[in-house]
């Protein structure tokens, strides 16, 4: 919690803005394992930072985007709210296909995995959740922050979200170089084949877009709407 104690004196300074977007740990650990009382604590703070400057903080990436880090959902909804309060309202432990079942209901068993799975993945980056390897298989288990999250109104969350995605290495890595000018998203996600960028393209752009809604950088969606349009943006 020092980290967070530090930082609520100087809440605009880069340096500990820069600390969190890159998930150092002594950033992490406090959303994984804090009190309830400190994690209130550091939503108000994130929140009472403006998304700009965040995204004014944000450092290059010197190394290549690797395909875990592209996000992927079916529901962004169900991603940042609804994985949570299914997990707090079982007793019983909840694997990926427990918890699509519980989500979305199909009698499709690959199905109810992959959507569990895919909600589970960004509940994960938002720090809401962990996972825990038991008999071969990935339990979710909710953080000192998923647990805090069940709280919070939809728009409080959302706000919230937007804050903690901008941690993602490709949603920072498209906004520093959509400051620069025009980018070719297919170039910066190599890693993946053509099909999976894609299946995941409007998963990226819809996460790009509600960070940048509402905030003076909205513009920024241009240099990279372009690239969605005409030179192939997938995700």
């Amino acid at each position: 919690m020092a980290f967070y104690d530090e930082w609520k004196k100087e809440p605009l300074n880069k340096l500990y803005l820069s600390s969190f977007l890159k998930q150092e740990e002594e950033s992490v650990l406090p959303l994984l394992t804090g009190t309830p009382e400190e994690i209130r604590e550091i939503i108000i703070l994130l929140l009472s930072i403006p998304v700009e400057n965040y995204i004014d903080s944000i450092e290059d990436i010197n190394y290549e985007i690797e395909s875990h880090m592209i996000p992927q959902f079916s529901n962004f909804e169900h991603a940042i709210s609804t994985v949570a309060l299914a997990v707090e309202s079982h007793d019983e432990d909840l694997g990926f296909m427990e918890l699509g079942g519980i989500i979305m209901g199909s009698k499709m068993a690959g199905a109810r995995e992959k959507y569990g799975e895919n909600q589970a993945k960004i509940a994960k980056e938002c720090s809401y959740v962990y996972f825990e390897m038991k008999n071969r298989k990935n339990i979710v288990k909710l953080t000192s922050l998923g647990k805090v999250s069940t709280c919070l109104e939809l728009n409080m969350n959302l706000e919230l979200c937007k804050r903690l995605l901008l941690r993602n290495e490709l949603v920072r890595k498209l906004l520093f170089e959509a400051k620069k000018g025009k980018i070719e998203y297919n170039k910066i996600a190599s890693c993946l084949k053509p099909s999976t960028l894609e299946r995941r393209r409007s998963n990226v752009k819809y996460i790009v877009l509600e960070i940048l809604k509402n905030s003076k950088y909205e513009n920024l969606n241009n240099n990279i709407e372009a690239v969605y349009i005409y030179n192939s943006f997938c995700c």
